[in-house]
């Protein structure tokens, strides 16, 4: 971790985040590859309500902008992270 990067901290408190970096390293993610799921899986039941859903419409992106989110959702996907996707 960069000095750049705490420089907002005084020095003491700066000190004891680098210390609990260095004590606690499984826990700190340095690049967005090392992020991973954890291995247990849990299941959630929501009460739906009865009422009808609520229909937004589409919209649209620039290509740029459309380009931008294909390579974000593809990196995520390659580190392992699922999306849910809703049909319309």
């Amino acid at each position: 971790m960069g000095e750049e990067e705490l420089s907002h901290l005084n020095s003491k408190d700066a000190e004891a985040v680098k210390k609990i970096i260095r004590d606690h390293p499984e826990v700190i993610a340095s690049s967005f590859e090392d992020l991973r799921l954890p291995t247990v899986s849990a299941t959630h039941h929501f009460e739906l309500m009865t009422e009808n859903p609520i229909c937004q419409k589409e919209r649209k992106m620039s290509p740029s902008h459309n380009e931008i989110v294909r390579k974000e959702i593809d990196r995520v996907l390659l580190v392992g992270i699922p999306l849910q996707l809703i049909p319309h």
